[in-house]
């Protein structure tokens, strides 16, 4: 039974339901109580403690059916707002026996780690959820090949999260550990103009080598976006030319335009499951370019996928657009 305070208040969370005590004077004082215990919700609980965490004036924790976040008065979910609300309901159904949902806030960012069972068969982007919320914009993405145990966040100097990696199927070198949220929110640029003094900052810079982008367990970070089923306009069927992509994606070596780096799918159904079609790869470019794919389809909608292929170690993703028509809003 979890709780958390909020100024005069104190949430308590049960598996089903939450209650409040409201007041700031004590029962057992010489004056009179003001305490009293109120029902806030009877749909929404929370069992995982662990997920029960403080941004601002609110609090926010996991369920069954969503993240919430609250100000003691009134209850949103965050899963809602963002999108998500499917995915999480179907990924809380499949957490792993006896591991809890772990939840930290750095930066205005929600981290909500979700581990379930996998085996070698599992690709890596499925093997563990890590799901990062902003909770300015509430929009929603995932840290693949993050499994969290546990989030400690640090009190001492400047902000920081240090969280307990799933050592679940892996070899034990990489069990027992800990990392930091840090080495994975900024570059080695960032980190250089961190840790460098004011007199000192030129230098640190200049003598810093790129590298591509690998976590410490050999996975190679692959970032990819989809963008969901866009119709693009009126109710009717449209007449899908070309797919733009504008992009800046090199590795640490520029192969000058020589290896593909990028990979671009489509899908023209909103059914959730249905898989991506791939249309081409695209090579990498350190420079902004803009690239032209030729698709040449017709449909009331269109999903794009842009997916890296190779680790690189600069991956900027600047623009996506469809060049597209209306056909006549009468054919089916």
């Amino acid at each position: 039974m979890p709780s958390s305070a909020m100024g005069s208040q104190i949430m308590i969370f049960h598996n089903g339901s939450i209650e409040k005590i409201r007041g700031v004077v004590p029962p057992g004082t010489l004056v009179d109580s003001d305490m009293a215990v109120e029902s806030f919700s009877d749909q929404v609980g929370c069992a995982d403690p662990y997920s029960v965490v403080g941004w601002q004036e609110n609090v926010i924790w996991a369920a069954p059916r969503g993240v919430y976040l609250s100000d003691g008065a009134t209850m949103r979910s965050l899963t809602q707002q963002g999108g998500i609300a499917e995915l999480w309901r179907t990924l809380f159904k499949q957490r792993r026996p006896g591991v809890p949902v772990v939840a930290a806030v750095f930066l205005d960012l929600l981290f909500i780690g979700v581990c379930i069972g996998w085996d070698n068969t599992y690709p890596y982007d499925l093997r563990c959820f890590t799901l990062v919320c902003d909770l300015n914009a509430r929009d929603w993405y995932r840290f693949a090949n993050m499994g969290m145990l546990s989030a400690i966040p640090s009190s001492v100097n400047e902000e920081e999260v240090w969280w307990g990696v799933d050592g679940y199927n892996y070899a034990a070198s990489y069990a027992n550990r800990l990392s930091r949220f840090s080495d994975m929110m900024f570059s080695e640029i960032s980190l250089a103009s961190r840790e460098a003094n004011l007199d000192n900052l030129l230098p640190a810079l200049t003598y810093l080598p790129p590298v591509d982008q690998v976590d410490g367990n050999g996975v190679a970070v692959l970032p990819q976006i989809e963008t969901g089923f866009i119709k693009l306009g009126p109710e009717g069927r449209k007449r899908f030319r070309h797919i733009l992509v504008s992009h800046t994606t090199e590795t640490a070596s520029p192969t000058a335009g020589a290896l593909n780096k990028l990979r671009i799918s489509y899908r023209l159904r909103p059914y959730p499951f249905q898989s991506y079609t791939t249309l081409t790869d695209i090579p990498g470019i350190d420079d902004y370019r803009r690239y032209r794919v030729r698709l040449d389809k017709s449909g009331y909608g269109i999903g794009v996928k842009v997916e890296q292929t190779v680790a690189t170690s600069v991956s900027r993703l600047h623009d996506i657009a469809v060049d597209q028509w209306a056909l006549d809003r009468g054919h089916l």
